[in-house]
């Protein structure tokens, strides 16, 4: 799958350390097949679409933030159920292709099995995770397919007994190292298994902001009010670019194989002139467009947490079917033609600091049954108004999380 490409390219990355601002991580050539390039882009594809779906409903809360490879990860395992029509649909909104089935699968195992390794500096940990109902009989096939690409640990519990709520959110915590503590709440009557993904990631920033230089200063928010807020500050040589619409500058981790992008807009401009030229097109020219510069960079410190139901979001994108409990076809589980899905939740938290980031994500696929340009001057970058940040693989641009940020906070 799409997102999933991090592993093939991490495979052959090689990872050096700089001693200064100015040095770049020397990492070596990719050779991806136009198969896989075309998995990488319609990876991007879909985070970015199911990014600005999001940031564009109505309601939405000041602060943004997703893990595109969570939501893929987790919706590729129950894809693996998914027949005819259904099957069609996911594939489209997923963004799959001509790949096969195995092609598919196999991209995930490797994404799983490297990425804990890529850089020593960074901890990125995947898991996956299938409970059932012990009343539900499951096709062999589709547990072991999910087991051996996905190292899906696989549970079957009483889904009537409360302490299987228990049992998963303790699984939940574990796995993000107890960044997000529960996902669920109760376990609906007409629910007989859950799709879990989280993601952990935890980078120290490969250049430090200073903590004795940290001070209050004033974020605008988006009625042009003022909100003080602590402010980083650091000075150096880093990746930016700049067109008529934001300033953008990339703050690597650990050894650099990993980066922020944190995107600000103009003088006039604000974060929807961003967003709605946010596609894989202008992404792509935007990252190969970045260049060194010398840049003063002051970044607010801020936590974030975010849960949404992205049903209504992945229905709008073409996936409503999945989401039918007359059309939907999931006979690849049990054999049968009556189940759905019944939510998509996805749980996210960040906390980006003077040291680095720390972040985590959750996605629980809900199977229910129907019966029931810089020159050599200091450049200032201030994201001190609401902004977007991505956090991503610097070689392929693969996108791990993604938020918008309408008001930092540190509580």
């Amino acid at each position: 799958m799409k997102t999933l490409l991090w592993g093939i390219s991490l495979m052959v990355a090689i990872l050096t350390g700089g001693c200064n601002k100015s040095d770049s991580p020397v990492i070596g050539p990719l050779n991806l097949t136009p198969s896989q390039k075309s998995l990488l882009n319609s990876s991007n594809t879909f985070g970015l679409k199911l990014f600005s779906q999001l940031t564009s409903e109505t309601g939405a809360p000041d602060n943004v933030f997703i893990s595109p490879l969570s939501v893929s990860m987790a919706l590729t395992m129950t894809y693996n159920g998914a027949a005819n029509d259904t099957r069609d649909s996911m594939r489209n909104v997923l963004g799959f292709n001509e790949m096969t089935d195995a092609d598919i699968n196999q991209t995930c195992h490797d994404l799983v099995s490297v990425l804990g390794s890529a850089d020593p500096k960074v901890s990125m940990e995947i898991a996956n995770s299938i409970w059932y109902d012990q009343k539900f009989k499951v096709l062999p096939d589709f547990l072991n397919i999910n087991r051996t690409y996905f190292d899906a640990e696989v549970s079957k519990a009483d889904f009537t007994n409360t302490a299987t709520v228990s049992l998963i959110n303790n699984w939940v915590d574990n796995k993000t190292n107890h960044k997000i503590t529960s996902i669920i709440n109760s376990i609906p009557p007409e629910i007989l298994m859950y799709l879990i993904n989280a993601v952990y990631f935890k980078g120290a920033w490969k250049y430090e902001f200073d903590k004795a230089k940290t001070s209050q200063q004033n974020f605008i928010l988006a009625d042009g009010s003022n909100y003080s807020t602590d402010f980083m500050v650091q000075k150096g040589t880093f990746e930016y670019y700049q067109n008529a619409d934001f300033s953008a500058v990339d703050l690597p981790y650990g050894n650099g194989n990993f980066s922020m992008m944190v995107l600000v807009p103009n003088a006039g401009k604000d974060y929807k002139t961003i967003l709605s030229n946010l596609n894989t097109a202008n992404w792509n020219a935007w990252n190969n467009s970045l260049t060194n510069a010398n840049v003063q960079v002051y970044l607010p410190k801020f936590k974030t947490t975010y849960k949404n139901e992205l049903d209504k979001s992945l229905t709008n994108m073409g996936m409503g079917i999945a989401f039918s409990d007359v059309k939907a076809d999931f006979s690849g589980i049990d054999g049968n033609h009556d189940l759905y899905i019944s939510t998509v939740l996805h749980k996210t938290y960040a906390d980006i600091n003077e040291e680095g980031t720390e972040a985590a994500a959750v996605t629980v696929v809900g199977v229910g049954v129907t019966s029931v340009g810089p020159g050599e001057s200091t450049i200032i970058f201030r994201a001190d108004k609401p902004f977007i940040f991505v956090i991503k693989e610097k070689q392929t641009n693969s996108l791990l999380f993604m938020g918008l940020i309408r008001k930092p906070s540190v509580n």
